[in-house]
């Protein structure tokens, strides 16, 4: 982060879905493409892989092939439609783990899966704990409470689930379903709070960024976010941002403009719209990633563009926010 060299390659034979990040920095989960895939868990420091976790399956179903002009978006109607990379092509392999995530300190994992379980892992054994049934479609993102006893999932379609994790039993569901047009396979923005006394999510269904409580599941706060561009366009994220700040504000995205808002009230405090690395031109800049940073009090930003030209080339670059240099809302 001091440099933004790098410091160390991971290479997969598969295509990488999914990261995380222990809270030490010092262990990396990933999750690949491949129904019988594991996941797995590397040393940061030395790049090399310490432990597998096991996938489920143990067949690979026949995937149906694209073909020519249609990349799935309108006529392919397999039940392994998942669009990634904005390409909406699933690989001849398929799909197991598909997201995944450490708990506090680092004792256990969750690994999400693409018929809807949740499986709890003793990170030292990689032996399983827990499965949980979720009866929801792909599981897409999974947060855990600092404490490790809520565990946060979202899955196709925006259904959320808050599970209690003490006694392994579902606190509240939230079905989000998207709106019309709004972009599938969009990864859901979830969160807790530092101290898991709340949580919170964005919903499609409603434009809204919902706050809760992470006990009872009780909506606390809504916070109307429509995910309109200035003229008017609805934008959508490959995953968009979402974090407690403290104790009063939350970050969120829509697009290029990184918000910080008082999720109490409502109200807009600062912003800042990211500008295009790719070309200086372009007014809406695809940003399908944000993330924040406490330890630098900044964010960082991915933007992803196709080539003009080939209409197949992607450019990929990344930015740092810092906070301070926000501007305050009008």
């Amino acid at each position: 982060m001091a440099t933004g060299k790098r410091s160390r390659l991971i290479e997969h034979s598969e295509v990488v879905l999914g990261v995380a990040l222990n809270a030490t920095d010092g262990a990396l989960l990933t999750v690949a493409t491949g129904k019988a895939t594991p996941t797995r868990l590397w040393d940061l420091k030395t790049g090399k892989m310490l432990k597998e976790f096991p996938s489920p399956f143990e067949s690979v179903d026949e995937t149906s092939q694209v073909y020519k002009e249609d990349h799935g978006w309108n006529k392919w109607r397999h039940q392994d439609i998942w669009r990634f990379a904005h390409t909406g092509i699933v690989p001849e392999t398929g799909f197991g783990f598909t997201c995944a995530a450490f708990g506090p300190a680092g004792a256990i994992i969750a690994t999400g899966c693409e018929d809807g379980r949740i499986i709890i892992w003793d990170a030292a054994t990689a032996e399983p704990i827990k499965t949980l049934a979720t009866g929801i479609p792909r599981i897409l993102a999974i947060a855990f409470s600092a404490d490790g006893s809520r565990l946060l999932a979202a899955a196709t379609d925006d259904i959320i689930q808050l599970w209690d994790l003490d006694e392994y039993k579902m606190i509240s569901k939230f079905d989000e379903t998207r709106i019309e047009n709004w972009g599938k396979g969009n990864r859901p923005a979830i969160t807790f709070s530092a101290d898991g006394s709340r949580i919170a999510f964005y919903s499609p269904r409603a434009l809204e960024i919902l706050i809760c409580d992470s006990a009872s599941g009780d909506v606390l706060h809504r916070i109307p976010e429509t995910s309109r561009l200035p003229n008017g366009s609805l934008h959508s994220s490959l995953r968009r941002g979402l974090a407690f700040i403290d104790e009063s504000t939350l970050f969120s995205n829509t697009g290029a403009w990184i918000k910080l808002l008082d999720f109490t009230n409502g109200e807009l405090i600062q912003q800042q719209k990211c500008k295009s690395g790719v070309n200086v031109y372009y007014a809406n800049p695809s940003i399908h990633y944000v993330e924040f940073l406490p330890t630098l009090d900044a964010f960082v930003a991915v933007e992803v563009e196709n080539s003009e030209d080939t209409g197949h080339e992607d450019w990929t670059t990344v930015s740092l926010h810092p906070r301070k240099l926000f501007e305050r809302a009008p």
